[in-house]
């Protein structure tokens, strides 16, 4: 008998709220982002090495993952996505792409909240979406389009 056996491993249960994060990328993750992540807790990117080692076995606060990578995207396919709060971080043009859904992303975002006095708040305005000011243009475009029974308003 190893000493690893002897070992008791103790996991603390998570609640609903105390979800991990994961981050589903589309576009490079910018130094600054990283630091502002890194002030709420520990950031895990992941690396083609951990491939074969399951997510729950890493210790991290958010999860970071490069979609436009294929031993990225298969290893989230391995996971249950259901046990932590996914958020998809696009550029501009991947907006209207497939791949957000495909990870079933609680929000879709381009860029990262500002700094937040506390971790609950800065995990809040992830999580929601983000609300736009009002814009003519927009709103006599989707009258016109309407007239034509064309775009709708999402």
């Amino acid at each position: 008998m190893s000493i690893l056996d002897q070992i008791k491993v103790v996991r603390k249960e998570r609640h609903e709220d105390e979800k991990r994060f994961i981050l589903c990328l589309t576009r490079d993750l910018q130094p600054e982002e990283l630091q502002l992540l890194e002030s709420y807790g520990k950031v895990f990117v992941f690396h083609n090495s951990f491939q074969n080692i399951k997510l729950e076995s890493h210790e991290f606060s958010y999860a970071v993952f490069d979609l436009r990578e294929k031993v990225h995207r298969d290893s989230l396919m391995k996971e249950d996505l259901s046990l932590y709060h996914v958020i998809a971080v696009v550029g501009l043009l991947d907006r209207h792409d497939d791949t957000h859904s495909d990870v079933k992303a609680a929000n879709l975002i381009h860029t990262f909240p500002l700094q937040q006095a506390f971790k609950n708040d800065f995990d809040r305005l992830l999580l929601s979406a983000k609300i736009r000011k009002p814009s003519i243009a927009k709103a006599l475009w989707r009258f016109f389009c309407f007239l034509s029974d064309g775009l709708s308003s999402k």
